[in-house]
């Protein structure tokens, strides 16, 4: 299956991927739609005003769970951010993972959810290394 993601950017919201990488990019009036394919994990963020908010989920193969705004069909909700300083910590983590080329989509679910326990408290940085190494063997 695969799942489209409206990427936009007005005056009112901005809508970007930070990872995942489409298999299809078709542009369109409110600004473009993404098409992903199943297994793939993205990393969606919107910002309103003051409100940023995060999603990471996977592409499932079939129909998922979880309706996220300005994605269809239903995906597969691995990591949820309601504020903008733990969508910060989650972006900052994940650019630690690209740069140590950890592959997300390789990454089981069992990750980001031990992960989005630990970006509910205070993590360390050394933490969400441990947490990266020991799933990423």
């Amino acid at each position: 299956m695969r799942a489209a993601v409206q990427r936009k950017e007005n005056e009112t919201v901005s809508a970007y991927t930070v990872y995942g990488t489409p298999v299809q990019t078709v542009n369109v009036k409110s600004g473009e739609i993404a098409i992903y394919d199943s297994g793939q994990v993205v990393v969606y963020i919107i910002e309103r005003l003051y409100k940023k908010k995060a999603y990471v989920f996977r592409i499932p193969d079939e129909k998922g769970g979880y309706k996220v705004p300005g994605v269809y069909p239903p995906v597969d909700l691995l990591v949820h951010t309601r504020t903008r300083l733990k969508t910060n910590r989650l972006i900052k983590y994940l650019a630690y993972a690209r740069e140590n080329k950890i592959d997300l989509n390789a990454l089981p679910d069992a990750f980001f959810y031990r992960f989005d326990s630990l970006l509910d408290g205070r993590p360390k940085m050394d933490d969400i290394i441990t947490l990266f190494y020991r799933f990423n063997r």
